[in-house]
């Protein structure tokens, strides 16, 4: 079992989309992708395609590209998912699940990191990271990740980036918290802080089940806000957009990236390593 599926299985964020609470995160990410759907970006795309191709990136059991799939293929748009996770079990779940679904979905699950989703050697038009999983990278993972994409997107391709700005949901309400209670489940799980890497921008803290003792170390960066995020992206593709999802302004976002940068060369992001990081 791997570091983030060991996590995952303390804290009880369900992705699954066969369990009632997978099945309730579909139905509402449905109801915000129908918003999403209506930026001008998303409409050249879907428009001008026969056949849409999308990369669910830390996807899980692929919830959020199922529910994209569901709403472009009711409009007559034939589709392609990739999902991409170090989940395996929870990859393997979604992929039976779409086989039996959506049938008329041409699917694939990839356990990959997915700063090297250039491996697989696919081009897809739209991409997505949906569900809040940025606090998963620190700003120089994030700058390899969007390199990544950039390569792997169409000319005219689409990143969808669903986040909350964590100085509105964090820092400007309850503060950064030394404990805090973690998970979905009825056992007592908490998080507790154990370190901060000022170089990386990393918390470290152990996530702890108190009814038995077991524990996980886990490392989250709690700084990305919508502006970073956007301006991140920017670097990588030539235009940027927000999309405001809730009644309260950054606690539910998409970060939208529009034709990604093609002409120049920014591998180095990927190909080298600073001396800030040598040192670590």
């Amino acid at each position: 079992m791997s570091e983030l599926e060991e996590l995952y299985s303390l804290l009880k964020w369900n992705s699954n989309p066969r369990t009632a609470e997978g099945k309730c995160r579909i139905f509402e990410i449905l109801e915000n992708m129908k918003k999403v759907l209506e930026h001008e970006w998303i409409k050249n795309i879907v428009g001008t395609r026969k056949k849409v191709r999308i990369v669910d990136l830390c996807s899980g059991g692929g919830v959020a590209g199922f529910a994209l799939a569901r709403l472009l293929v009711d409009r007559g748009v034939e589709v392609s998912l990739t999902l991409v996770d170090l989940r395996r079990k929870e990859l393997f779940d979604g992929w039976l699940y779409a086989k039996e679904v959506f049938p008329e979905v041409e699917i694939d699950a990839v356990a990959l990191d997915v700063k090297d989703i250039e491996k697989l050697g696919k081009s897809f038009d739209i991409a997505l990271i949906w569900g809040l999983s940025l606090p998963h990278f620190s700003p120089w993972d994030f700058l390899k990740l969007l390199n990544a994409v950039r390569k792997c997107l169409s000319s005219d391709g689409i990143l969808m980036i669903e986040e909350c700005d964590r100085f509105v949901t964090i820092f400007g309400s309850i503060g950064y918290r030394y404990v805090i209670p973690e998970g979905r489940s009825e056992k007592p799980v908490v998080s507790i802080h154990n370190g901060y890497d000022y170089v990386t921008g990393m918390c470290r803290r152990i996530v702890v089940d108190l009814s038995t003792g077991r524990y996980v170390h886990a490392s989250v960066c709690v700084l990305w806000t919508i502006p970073f995020i956007a301006s991140f992206v920017w670097m990588f593709f030539e235009d940027i957009d927000v999309i405001d999802l809730s009644m309260r302004e950054g606690v539910r976002t998409v970060v939208l990236g529009c034709r990604p940068r093609k002409g120049i060369d920014l591998d180095f992001v990927s190909r080298n390593v600073p001396t800030i990081l040598r040192k670590r």
